[in-house]
């Protein structure tokens, strides 16, 4: 295969819901074009949303007719409030779309939220809309452990849903790593199968946001020319492709796994291998499953990325490639013998054939993700689901520190990250480097008898040397880093201190957590000039601790 690499040009479209974002794919189906929505990930602690399916006529876009999965629903509007419902039941799919069968009923999982019937609540179900004039009309299967789900953020639609060709029947699952099998008129269960694990902690399934097997994207399948089996393809978190097969005669799917491929998803990052495939017709030994996986576990910035091609029929690896940053749940797209990839980075690469470079090997080895040891049980980095779908309560217990600490005092500000075009290199392009940042603010005292507050001023400079307006520095080093619930504003990070100088509030300190950015974020171009310099306002609650048992 041989790449070509295209840049976006910067340019953005605004749509008017502005607390919502359009997660799941788009589907075409009988002339409509139905698009669903969910919140800006992250935001579920600030902000009233709720999921939405709308459709559109196809050839004019007029409106059609809408669904809401929570219309009743109220949030707790109380930013920096972490103790709130999640009640609003968002349709993200992980990125995969909308399902529809032969005869135009729709098909999707909902994400966290109570089921309520009477009060029209449809959170953590797997739920069908048939259009009926100007209506969605909703009826819905329930998983046995949707509270559960809703309760801990473990959405049922973390994963999408299909309709299975020429059976009736509809399948899928989210974060929990099981697929629910369903007849698709009476929405009645059909089949659970235990279609992914944990490998690295099997019994972890729905109790927590970041431990289950989670299936992202929508289910993949294939079926072979006169067979009387079709093939389900499932790439879970923590764990490996497998192959389902799927007795079409019996409209059931055969555990366990028929087949294991030979990658191991990562511990500690999300997604798993988000899927497509590629054939000839349903000739036999033309089908490809492409496969995108986070190749690395990087903390503080985007995980790298892998491109793979299996065998449909055996799961053997045919090829695999690197790229720089991985997309967000972007599956990979497979149109006029081509393979386009999005990224993090505003690019899309496409890979096509090139020569044949072979060496005659046998067997294709393909690269083996590189994973690190997990902190405190605490899953963290941008690559991880930090970047689009942590609560703010999840990022801010991962910054904790260490044990034992104590609150010192808070610094809640207003200030400028300064950014500086870097030298670049040959045939690379500039980027920006960060210059320092410097904030003013309220300091309070922790367990003061009367909350006063003092004004400070902190200077951070860029190999994060901190110095206080009273005199007093710290010396730190990055302890970990989660990307902000919200995209524009700048990281959410724990520094520990590694010497201190003077006599001040830095004096005693031996961790700062920066939580509750607004803004600061890396500039989105590139700069023009060496000379180029930004600077970049931002607000953020700076937290001090000590060390100490009380």
């Amino acid at each position: 295969m041989s790449a070509s690499i295209y840049r976006a040009n910067g340019g953005s479209v605004a749509f008017e819901a502005p607390f919502h974002r359009q997660h799941p794919a788009l589907l075409l189906d009988h002339g409509s074009l139905y698009i669903a929505f969910g919140s800006i990930a992250g935001s579920e602690a600030f902000l009233d949303y709720h999921g939405w399916v709308m459709a559109y006529r196809a050839y004019d876009l007029a409106l059609q007719a809408t669904f809401n999965t929570s219309r009743n629903f109220q949030a707790l509007r109380k930013p920096y409030s972490f103790n709130h419902p999640d009640d609003a039941a968002g349709i993200w799919q992980g990125g995969g779309g909308l399902a529809a069968d032969p005869d135009g009923n729709i098909y999707f999982l909902s994400g966290n939220g109570k089921t309520d019937l009477p009060n029209d609540q449809f959170g953590d179900s797997f739920i069908k809309l048939t259009p009926t004039g100007s209506s969605l009309v909703p009826s819905l299967f329930v998983p046995q452990d949707s509270d559960a789900m809703a309760a801990n953020d473990a959405d049922f639609g973390g994963g999408g849903a299909m309709s299975i060709p020429g059976t009736g029947l509809v399948v899928g699952g989210g974060k929990p790593g099981y697929m629910y099998l369903l007849d698709g008129k009476s929405m009645q269960l059909r089949q659970m199968i235990t279609a992914s694990t944990n490998l690295y902690d099997p019994s972890q399934r729905d109790q927590h946001w970041n431990t289950g097997p989670h299936l992202h994207g929508s289910p993949t399948y294939w079926r072979p020319e006169d067979s009387p089996y079709g093939y389900f393809y499932v790439w879970g978190e923590k764990d490996y492709l497998r192959l389902y097969r799927f007795d079409a005669n019996a409209g059931k799917i055969q555990e366990p796994a028929q087949l294991q491929g030979a990658v191991k998803a990562l511990q500690s990052t999300m997604p798993g291998g988000i899927i497509s495939i590629s054939s000839n017709a349903n000739r036999r030994g033309s089908a490809i499953v492409w496969a995108t996986l986070p190749a690395a576990y990087t903390p503080g910035s985007p995980s790298p990325g892998r491109l793979y091609a299996f065998d449909a029929e055996n799961l053997n690896p045919l090829w695999d490639t690197g790229f720089a940053t991985l997309g967000h749940w972007h599956v990979p797209t497979i149109a006029d013998g081509k393979v386009f990839v999005g990224t993090s980075s505003n690019l899309m690469i496409c890979y096509e054939l090139g020569a044949d470079h072979g060496t005659g090997q046998s067997a294709w080895i393909p690269f083996q993700p590189h994973d690190v040891p997990v902190a405190h049980g605490i899953i963290m980095g941008e690559g991880g689901e930090a970047v689009m779908t942590t609560l703010p309560a999840n990022t801010v217990a991962a910054l904790r520190p260490p044990a034992p600490v104590v609150k010192l005092a808070d610094v809640l500000g207003e200030g400028v990250a300064v950014f500086a075009a870097g030298t670049g290199g040959a045939g690379r392009e500039r980027a920006w480097e960060s210059r320092g940042s410097s904030v003013q603010g309220d300091l309070t005292l922790a367990g003061a008898a009367s909350p006063e507050k003092d004004k400070i001023e902190l200077q951070v400079s860029p190999d994060l040397v901190w110095n206080a307006s009273d005199g007093s520095s710290a010396e730190t080093r990055m302890a970990r880093s989660f990307a902000a619930p919200e995209d524009a504003d700048a990281n959410w990070e724990l520094y520990e201190v590694t010497r201190t100088v003077g006599r001040g509030i830095l004096s005693n300190v031996s961790y700062i957590q920066r939580i509750s950015t607004r803004g600061g974020r890396l500039p989105a171009t590139t700069p023009s000039r060496g000379a180029d310099t930004v600077r970049v306002p931002f607000q953020a609650q700076y937290v001090l601790y000590r060390q100490g048992e009380h």
